[in-house]
Order: structure tokens, then C-alpha cells, then sequence
């Protein structure tokens, strides 16, 4: 049945509000909660990173949730949960062993059971796959960051600014390995244009398989 709900900012701040205190403990900063016209993703949580001293800092926080997907009440509110897991998680720098490892399971598991919720780990269900046949292929910079503490990040770079990133990357002591690439894949579509040194965590299986699929770029020196 078609639903008629319309999503809007004042339900993310009050929901937000709501899951804070009940399953958070209210410990969580109020980040900036928006509204997506994302045809790829549902939601998505984002935070900005720096680097200072040699070492890689996030902070901005946001949560971003599609409206370009219908969906009931319960469906919007499933979703904004399931991004306040990944906040929840980054913000007090837990480690897990995927962007859905262990820990995000375990929460998510333990929120649907107890108190009802339908969250689920699964960002290509069939809506998705339908909406990323529609979204145009592009040609993407792509930075692939290997860093000295196991992780893996992927950063789509503003053409203009490669030089000054490539130069940026060779001082920053936590890096352990780098490279760039271009590729033409849809999934790299969500990811802003970068044009300072920042990225985003993957895991280390989905690292290695995206870099299989695309096309080194070598640098004139």
C-alpha cells in the first residue's frame, strides 16, 4: 500500500531526540540531521577528518536520510536508528571489524529484537538496484588510503586538487599505503568531491575487491 508520509527535518530532530535518550543514554552530540535526495542510499552518516600532528581527527558529524525512497514512518525511523548505530559507534571511536562488523551487528540486533525495530545491514536491496540503473556513469577520482592501523578509506578527489593531495599524503605518518585510480562504478556515486585530505572507512575485504575493478592511475612525475 502507497504511503503518504513526508519526511522532514523536524521528524529527524525529535526521533533523534527520542532514540538518544532511550537507547543511547542521551550521551550523544546533536549532529547536523539532514534531508537527501540520494537515489543510492537510504542514509548514510558522514563526518569531516583532518589531520593534525600527523594524526587523522573526525569531527562534523551528520546524518543524511533519503526522501527520495517511500516509505512508511516506521521505515524513516528504522533508518535514522540505523545510522545513529554507525554515529554511536564512530563517535566514541570503537573499533569494529566492518562498516557492519561485529559491534554494529550486535547493536542493531539487540534494538530490533528488544524493542521491535526491522533494521538490516543490506544497502542494495531491490529499490536500491533499481535506482543505481538510473544514475548516470560518471568517471571518478579515486583515492584508496591503507593506513598503519589496518584501516582502509576511499576518497573521490576534485581533479584540481590531486597534486596538492598526493603531496599531502606523503607527510602524514599514518599512512601506510596509498594509490589512485578511476573508475566508473555507481557506488562511488554518494561520495562527495574531496579537496582536502579526508575519506571514508571501508572494509578491508570490500577494499581489496573495488580495487580489482579499477584502473590504476600512474602520475607523471
Amino acid at each position: 500500500m502507497k504511503s503518504n508520509f513526508k519526511l522532514t527535518q523536524a521528524h529527524l530532530s525529535a526521533w533523534f531526540g527520542e532514540f538518544n535518550r532511550d537507547y543511547f543514554g542521551g550521551k550523544l552530540p546533536v549532529p547536523r540531521l539532514m534531508l537527501s535526495r540520494s537515489r543510492t542510499q537510504l542514509g548514510s552518516m558522514r563526518c569531516k577528518r583532518r589531520v593534525r600532528q600527523g594524526r587523522v581527527e573526525t569531527f562534523d558529524y551528520a546524518i543524511h536520510v533519503s526522501v527520495l525512497f517511500e516509505q512508511d514512518e516506521k521505515g524513516f525511523k528504522n533508518v535514522l536508528l540505523h545510522e545513529m548505530i554507525h554515529y554511536y559507534i564512530a563517535y566514541n571511536n570503537i573499533q569494529d571489524t566492518a562498516p557492519h562488523g561485529d559491534v554494529f551487528r550486535a547493536m542493531m540486533n539487540r534494538l530490533n529484537s528488544e524493542y521491535g525495530w526491522n533494521m538490516k545491514v543490506s544497502e542494495r536491496g531491490k529499490d536500491l538496484q533499481v535506482a543505481q540503473e538510473h544514475v548516470p556513469r560518471r568517471e571518478y577520482l579515486v583515492l584508496a588510503l591503507s593506513l598503519s592501523s589496518g584501516k582502509k578509506m576511499f576518497s573521490v578527489v576534485s581533479p584540481c586538487n590531486f597534486r596538492k593531495l598526493d603531496g599531502q599524503i606523503k607527510r602524514v605518518r599514518e599512512v601506510e599505503n596509498y594509490g589512485w585510480y578511476v573508475s566508473k562504478d555507481v557506488y562511488f556515486n554518494g561520495y562527495p568531491k574531496v579537496r582536502t585530505l579526508r575519506g571514508v572507512p571501508v572494509s578491508p575485504d570490500f577494499f581489496d575487491e573495488m580495487l580489482k575493478k579499477m584502473e590504476p592511475l600512474v602520475l607523471p612525475k
